[in-house]
């Protein structure tokens, strides 16, 4: 996928700019509160994605050249083709301190026959979206009001917020599109900054500058369909990143800054004493080969350290909260607990200890964005790992750990694979595709028995899972962070309870041992089986609570490239008894389907009281390119087909 990006320094350079400098004003106001004559022509065009709605014209004004606070001004005109394109009328407008924050506002639909209807700002109703340690994030909604296929919407409006922001990505394409869309930023002068500018190359998009203010102007830009497991937005649409940085070029920067985080490294470790200390204590057999060195070392700190950012809820209200001076390998051994990037670089001093090449790696979330290295900034990046292997190795000899995940030792959270990382030396910056694990190390084995209750009114379930890898630990670190009741909550929901499912018993097995599988079982019972005394047999899907999800792919076209999460390896076995007064019949046929993509399993054995099933799944790619869409649709399809599968039983005697 290529990637197209520009990078300047702003107001750092104020000669240099002033020599490139273009118009950058924009006032944004209200549009015409009648329907223009171009606009009145504007129809549905299934062939260019105008199916639904069209954005007339997108403007905004971010100005951080006000002291302390900033203020944005925003302008949408839209027409809207279609009762699905009414989503463009609700109106969402990001504030800090709600209804206060509000400076101006405007509303209006501008209806087929002429009449407008406005929204007052008092209908704007505050509400929260997400609370942090940051504070509340909330949003001033509305919709505007008679949205009907055939009119023009045209809203606006002024806010302000406390501070500046570190960067903005202004994303230029829409799931709809964009006749015209503008966004003028006025930097803090008082900051050096910048922009950087991805996927523009063969559109109508224009960048100018001058010494006060950015001005980013785009003119009939094609829609960009939302998809499921579709790359992360700023690899698929056209966007500019407006930030503030250093002055230093992006080649420059990355350099130094990778110079900075070995130096931090070195400053962590100070003469390594602490590490050669540690490292003796952990009787590590001096004759074993590197690799195993480096194993024992990694899970030395796995069982002896505790990484802060992954306490359970009972241990953080276990916690005295007490600040400590553990910035060294000494203070953090001593204190037995970390920082995540603490127990990198102290994993990192104990490989080169032992005589690995050690360096930290940042990686980003790849379902959030990939590195922009035309975008100078390290908060890019969500991870911090730890790179060895043995001096002089090639770099198909790089393994990768995170130490304190919880992972076993050459696995890394499943949302830095498949996308290119930074790697930092004493010498400076290198790049790396951190690979994917194999399918069969993000496995889970799911074991179910059925049965029924005396008079056949509900089912009785049993099934319990144990999933490793990627395939488990994002449930373990979510269930380890809730407290007591919102985790009895959750364990209820993935156990299956609903309004005809209840759960009589759940357990987290071993969740306090933050490297150990993931692991749940639970007991439910379901009343709405309907095994009446009349029916002469009874059919009984496969499918329940215990069943792992399957992507589903709708669409019969494909845009993007496909991003699975992880490869992996589903296994279920299932043991289901026959109702009372019943009896299995003949055994569904067993499916096998085999793909570039994965492997399906599906067999069915007739026993003495019922049915055993089997089923294996196993997917074994990361990524599938748009031409082959057709083929993996057709591989789900069949996959789902197959999980559809009954198995029957008959009366063993005449129905009642």
């Amino acid at each position: 996928m290529k990637t197209a990006a520009v990078a300047v320094a702003l107001l750092a350079v104020v000669a240099a700019l002033a020599r490139e400098a273009g118009p950058t004003g924009l006032e944004i106001k209200p549009g015409p509160k009648t329907m223009l004559p171009d606009e009145q022509e504007i129809t549905a065009d299934v062939a260019h994605g105008a199916q639904h709605g069209v954005i007339l014209l997108e403007e905004s004004v971010r100005d951080e050249d006000h002291g302390t606070t900033s203020e944005i001004s925003f302008h949408m005109r839209a027409k809207i083709l279609s009762p699905e394109g009414r989503g463009l009328a609700d109106i969402a407008i990001p504030v800090e301190r709600g209804a206060s924050d509000l400076k101006s506002w405007w509303g209006r639909t501008i209806l087929p026959d002429g009449r407008v209807l406005e929204l007052p700002e008092s209908e704007l109703k505050a509400q929260s979206i997400m609370k942090s340690s940051a504070g509340e994030f909330q949003e001033l909604r509305g919709a505007l009001p008679g949205v009907v296929p055939g009119c023009i919407i045209d809203y606006g409006y002024v806010v302000h917020h406390e501070g500046v922001t570190s960067s903005t990505t202004v994303f230029l394409q829409r799931e709809w599109p964009v006749k015209s869309i503008r966004y003028r930023w006025v930097p803090n002068r008082f900051l050096s900054a910048a922009y950087a500018a991805s996927r523009a190359e063969g559109r109508s998009i224009q960048v100018v500058h001058d010494a006060k203010s950015v001005l980013v102007t785009g003119q009939n830009l094609d829609p960009v369909p939302e998809e499921p497991h579709m790359p992360p937005l700023d690899a698929a649409l056209a966007s500019v990143t407006l930030y503030y940085t250093t002055g230093e070029k992006a080649d420059e920067y990355w350099e130094l800054s990778a110079k900075r985080v070995d130096r931090a490294l070195k400053l962590f470790l100070g003469n390594s004493a602490a590490v050669k200390d540690v490292l003796a204590s952990a009787a590590i057999p001096a004759d074993a080969p590197l690799a195993v060195k480096l194993q024992r070392a990694y899970e030395w700190i796995g069982q002896n350290m505790k990484n802060t950012a992954l306490l359970s809820a009972e241990e953080e209200e276990a916690d005295d909260e007490s600040d400590n001076d553990a910035y060294n390998a000494r203070t953090v051994l001593k204190a037995k607990e970390a920082t995540s990037r603490q127990l990198d670089y102290l994993f990192a001093g104990m490989a080169r200890v032992l005589g690995a090449e050690a360096h930290i790696v940042f990686a980003p979330d790849r379902t959030d964005r990939f590195w922009n290295k035309a975008f100078k900034s390290m908060g890019q990046f969500s991870y911090t790992f730890v790179a060895v292997r043995p001096p002089g190795a090639p770099e198909r000899d790089l393994v990768f750990v995170d130490p304190g995940s919880g992972l076993p030792y050459g696995q890394v959270p499943w949302r830095a694979t498949g996308a290119t990382a930074l790697v930092c030396t004493a010498k400076g910056s290198s790049s790396v595709v951190i690979p994917s694990a194999s399918p069969t190390i993000n496995r889970a084995d799911t074991h179910v028995t059925l049965s029924f209750s005396d008079e056949n009114e509900t089912m009785l379930g049993k099934w319990a899972r144990t999933a490793s890898g990627a395939a488990g630990i994002d449930y373990r670190q979510w269930l380890r962070y809730l407290d007591a009741r919102r985790r009895k909550e959750t364990l209820d929901d993935l156990c299956g309870a609903s309004g005809q499912v209840d759960v009589s018993a759940a357990e987290l097995p071993d969740l306090d041992d933050a490297s150990a599988p993931f692991q749940i079982a639970c007991d439910i019972e379901r009343s709405d089986m309907n095994v009446g005394e009349d029916i002469a047999w009874y059919r009984l899907p496969l499918i329940g609570p215990w069943w792992p999800e399957t992507p589903q792919f709708t669409s019969a076209t494909r845009v993007h490239p496909v991003i699975f999460d992880f490869p992996r390896v589903d296994i279920v076995g299932i043991d289901i008894a026959a109702p009372h007064g019943f009896k299995p019949k003949e055994a569904p046929a067993p499916v096998t389907l085999e793909s570039g993509f994965g492997r399906y399993q599906l067999a069915v054995a007739k026993t003495a009281t019922g049915f055993h099933v089997d089923r294996a799944f196993a997917l074994s790619v990361l990524i599938v390119k748009p031409e082959e869409y057709g083929a993996l649709r057709k591989f789900f399809d069949d996959v789902r087909r197959a999980d559809e599968t009954t198995v029957t039983f008959e009366r063993d005697g005449a129905a009642r």
